[in-house]
């Protein structure tokens, strides 16, 4: 905290890793060389319905665009 009485170095490095995790998430897309953040469509269904990043990690992890009805229920129980 003495070489940086503001705070703002910690506040950087912690949206920095924020940024990097939800990106990992696919939850939204960060462009390294702009600095530039896009959202996804699955970052705003996690926003618009109040889905945790864990949950949102999950299902991206483990769901495929043609995955079978049946599946989806499974990961949902």
């Amino acid at each position: 905290m003495e070489d940086d009485p503001s705070g703002h170095g910690l506040l950087l490095n912690k949206i920095q890793s924020c940024v990097e995790n939800l990106n990992r998430m696919r939850l939204i897309r960060y462009n390294q060389n702009t600095d530039a953040v896009y959202s996804t469509d699955m970052g705003r269904v996690a926003s618009n319905y109040y889905i945790n990043c864990e949950t949102m990690g999950y299902f991206m992890g483990n769901l495929l665009p043609h995955t079978r009805s049946e599946m989806i229920l499974y990961h949902m129980a």
